[in-house]
């Protein structure tokens, strides 16, 4: 067996000089300071995300009304944030335009539909007649009407697609020449059902 030895173990600190004790209120000083500091950036920083918060949300709001049909909605100019009331006047300029675009692209779609109606009405008309017709003359004479309408429906299409060029500024080749005959051939299939509806007939 190893011999037992009672060991007696003492630490000693020396006294803290006047320095020392400076140093250290100097640092509780500044910790303290510190620590107001931070808390003072974390209570700035609620504060703004909150008014942030607020302005996105109400930001928000007035985007899904205008999706949901009230296109008057327009963002307030008092948002909470100077950045946000940027961005609100920016989107209020912006919106209006959409109205414009919407309005346009609504009418466009009027005309389109009504270029394309007539014809299809007189070729949907063109097939009853060849249905019925068991004289070959006559059915000549309506397949070449109906030809004459899918000429007359194609060249209505191209117009409204060289609107749409023009509409977006480019550069269009115009037709050295217009072609009367066509303009009277369009005209004429308008007002042509409606003549033969009242037992009338349109010669040209």
């Amino acid at each position: 067996p190893l011999p037992v030895t009672d060991v007696a173990v003492r630490f000693a600190l020396a006294r803290p000089t006047a320095d020392t004790l400076a140093a250290r209120q100097s640092l509780a000083v500044l910790g303290g300071l510190f620590v107001v500091l931070l808390l003072v950036l974390l209570i700035l920083f609620r504060d703004h995300w909150r008014r942030y918060a607020r302005g996105i949300s109400d930001i928000n709001a007035v985007l899904e009304r205008y999706g949901a049909g009230e296109t008057g909605a327009r963002v307030a100019t008092d948002l909470p944030a100077p950045e946000l009331n940027a961005l609100g006047q920016h989107l209020n300029k912006v919106l209006p335009q959409l109205d414009r675009l919407f309005g346009d692209l609504r009418s466009v779609s009027a005309h389109i539909a009504h270029e394309l109606k007539t014809p299809l009405q007189s070729m949907r008309a063109d097939l009853a007649k060849l249905a019925r017709t068991s004289d070959d003359t006559r059915k000549a004479e309506i397949i070449a009407a109906m030809d004459k309408r899918i000429d007359a429906a194609n060249a209505r299409l191209q117009n409204v697609m060289q609107l749409f060029r023009l509409q977006a500024e480019s550069d269009v080749p115009m037709e050295p020449q217009l072609c009367l005959s066509g303009l009277v051939d369009n005209v004429a299939y308008d007002f042509e059902d409606m003549l033969s509806a009242n037992g009338r007939k349109l010669e040209i």
